[in-house]
């Protein structure tokens, strides 16, 4: 693994990270139109920057989703997956870090799949966990039929 810089977030009380290069904005969480009939985590579409992108609750993965609730911190990354562009509620994108290869490190929990997991690196003396977002997503069914059928 090279190194890289990566985006640092929040989710409840874990803080996450991925590659900086996966993302186009972050914006302040605002009025999302809800859609009928999707999935717990797909929440609808919200105007970012003039586009019209579906937003996806990045919660609903990594955390006690019951428990989270939207505040004035909350925000959404937007990235690119399966050549579209999507949303990612988080509760809070509040960094960029250099990351070197030689500080990550990959715990073995062995039968757990953690395949998402690119490795934990210690920031000042904080856990953050590096997130394959492509992986991480994966998991989310039906997700680029879903982007197809939004189509926006």
């Amino acid at each position: 693994m090279k190194d890289f810089k990566a985006i640092i977030f929040n989710v409840g009380n874990a803080q996450f990270g991925m590659d900086i290069q996966r993302v186009f904005s972050i914006d302040r969480m605002d009025r999302i139109t809800i859609l009928p009939n999707l999935p717990p985590y797909m929440k609808g579409v919200a105007d970012l920057r003039g586009e019209v992108v579906p937003v996806m609750d990045l919660r609903y993965f990594l955390s006690e989703y019951d428990y989270l609730q939207e505040t004035s911190n909350t925000q959404i990354i937007t990235i690119k997956i399966h050549d579209r562009v999507i949303g990612l509620i988080v509760d809070i994108a509040n960094d960029v870090v250099d990351i070197s290869s030689a500080t990550i490190q990959k715990p073995d929990f062995h039968d757990i799949d953690l395949s998402f997991v690119l490795g934990i690196s210690i920031i000042n003396e904080d856990l953050l966990i590096l997130l394959d977002i492509d992986n991480l997503l994966s998991n989310a069914a039906d997700l680029e039929e879903l982007l197809q059928r939004l189509d926006v």
